[in-house]
């Protein structure tokens, strides 16, 4: 359970802030609950992205251990359908704590991203009278670990959908 609170909304282009907290609750017996809180800042133009997305995860139990989580992407739209863009992750595990380059979790790599659905836009309005755009995407891709702690290739498949 979370929210995310936009502090900077630009009309179409320009720059974009967000804080954004989320309340993870384990299912698993021994993982501790987590608390998420951190900033998310995109700068579009045109045809191009860019978007920082960084969480502060903190443990709720006695151990007190912090990590930080970071995700980033570059994306260029080559057509209303179909963009091309470079995605990074990277996780420290105990933030005060965060040892060598090495010893931390990134990776890095292309991803393809496809809008699917109807060809002609078809616009709804929630209760609210909020207005979306009823299409589904799907982002894949190939990221490559950097660091000796990060696997080799990991896969991305990732579908989306407004419904």
């Amino acid at each position: 359970m979370g929210g995310q609170y936009q502090l900077l909304k630009p009309d179409g282009q320009g720059f974009a802030l967000a804080i954004r907290s989320l309340y993870q609750m384990s299912l698993q017996d021994g993982s501790p609950d987590q608390m998420l809180l951190g900033p998310i800042a995109k700068l579009s133009g045109h045809d191009i992205s860019a978007t920082l997305d960084t969480f502060f995860v903190h443990d709720l139990n006695s151990s007190d251990i912090t990590a930080l989580e970071t995700k980033w992407q570059v994306k260029h739209r080559l057509t209303d359908r179909v963009s091309l863009g470079v995605e990074g992750y990277g996780k420290i595990t105990d933030f005060d704590h965060a040892g060598s380059f090495q010893d931390q979790e990134h990776r890095i790599g292309p991803v393809i991203y496809l809008k699917l659905g109807p060809w002609s836009a078809q616009e709804f309005h929630d209760v609210t009278g909020v207005g979306e755009e009823k299409i589904w995407g799907v982002a894949l891709g190939a990221l490559f670990g950097i660091t000796e702690a990060t696997s080799d290739v990991a896969f991305k498949f990732n579908l989306s959908g407004v419904f």
